[in-house]
């Protein structure tokens, strides 16, 4: 398995950020902070345990996505806004270069 330190920063930050939103319940709280248009104190409307909410924002905001206080019972989040924004930015980047390259040679049996 290749080392992250071969990989540059914003591969690594991409890769960051994919897996952060590679869980349904991942995408789900976004979506809820999102049209709460502010900072949350109530439990999430998942089919979740509590536990595993805790563990999905977290992970969340490991990556900064949300941010807030997330100890014990006491829990207050609220999306960043300009985290996301720039998330938005980065994959927009990425997969429009994707888009304008074109293959200069691919066998046509293949793909």
């Amino acid at each position: 398995m290749a080392k992250l330190e071969n990989f540059d920063a914003t591969q690594q930050r991409l890769a960051s950020l994919a897996k952060a939103l590679a869980h349904p319940a991942r995408i789900a709280i976004l979506q809820q902070l999102f049209e709460d248009k502010g900072c949350r104190s109530t439990e999430l409307d998942l089919p979740l345990a509590r536990p595993s909410i805790a563990q999905h924002l977290e992970s969340l905001a490991e990556v900064g996505l949300i941010s807030g206080t997330f100890t014990g019972r006491k829990l207050c989040y609220c999306l960043n806004h300009e985290a996301v924004r720039q998330l938005s930015s980065e994959l927009h980047r990425f997969f429009g270069t994707l888009e304008q390259s074109t293959p200069s040679s691919c066998d046509p049996d293949c793909c």
